[in-house]
């Protein structure tokens, strides 16, 4: 297998993070990652272990997850150090996928944008994020969880090296939702298939293949493709 992939972003002789690197993958390795995952993950700044459980996972409950993925240099601290809490929403991890706040560091976390569920021959939402007791997003930062949205976070972080910190940013219905750039990454888990998306529009691209809403509007604006809501009237769009 490859050292490094080509195209990984990553500085790989700054401090120590070329041994941390090699030393992540030679973990993966002995822990029974095939190559095939362990590439994934490096595209998608994801720990091995995590791909592998999340394709099992979905194919097992019939799901599909849609991440933004972290930084590729992440790969090699994801599972070592602890995601990068939602209080530190405006700290940004350095070349090296680390965020060091006060003293502290984190690594840059698994951002979910969706969870859909199959019903039959199609995808239904799960809302996971501040919403009513029948899952309809509120648009609040914070506030309660749907029982089904809570037991599939404590499922998931159950077994996840990089724990999910956060709900999905598609179910934060408010104008302050970040909106996606075209510099993003994205990973689909689809019924037990771990698909990389390496762009903005390839993310677009598999929403609307599966008949999947896009919450984002089709112009740029200051680099950024901002949120418009489920019905496209949010905030003015």
């Amino acid at each position: 297998m490859p050292i490094v992939p080509a195209g990984f972003e990553a500085p790989l002789f700054q401090g120590s993070y070329f041994r941390d690197l090699q030393t992540q993958i030679a973990g993966a390795v002995s822990g029974g990652a095939s190559q095939q995952t362990i590439l994934i993950a490096m595209d998608a700044g994801m720990h091995p272990f995590d791909v592998d459980f999340l394709s099992r996972y979905t194919a097992g409950v019939g799901l599909v997850i849609i991440i933004r993925a972290p930084k590729q240099a992440a790969f090699a601290y994801q599972g070592h150090l602890p995601g990068k809490p939602g209080a530190w929403y405006d700290v940004k991890s350095g070349a090296d996928g680390i965020v060091h706040r006060n003293g502290k560091q984190a690594g840059s976390d698994y951002d979910m944008m969706s969870i859909w569920e199959r019903v039959g021959n199609g995808l239904r939402k799960i809302v996971v994020g501040a919403a009513t007791w029948d899952g309809v997003a509120t648009g609040a930062k914070t506030g309660a969880y749907t029982g089904r949205a809570i037991l599939l976070l404590r499922e998931m972080n159950k077994i996840l090296k990089a724990k999910l910190q956060h709900g999905c940013q598609d179910d934060f219905a408010s104008p302050k939702n970040p909106g996606v750039k075209n510099a993003d990454r994205f990973i689909a888990f689809k019924l037990g298939q771990a698909i990389y998306l390496p762009n903005c529009q390839a993310c677009r691209s598999f929403y609307l293949m599966h008949g999947l809403p896009w919450l984002y509007s089709d112009a740029e604006e200051d680099g950024v493709y901002k949120y418009i809501g489920p019905i496209g009237a949010l905030a003015g769009h």
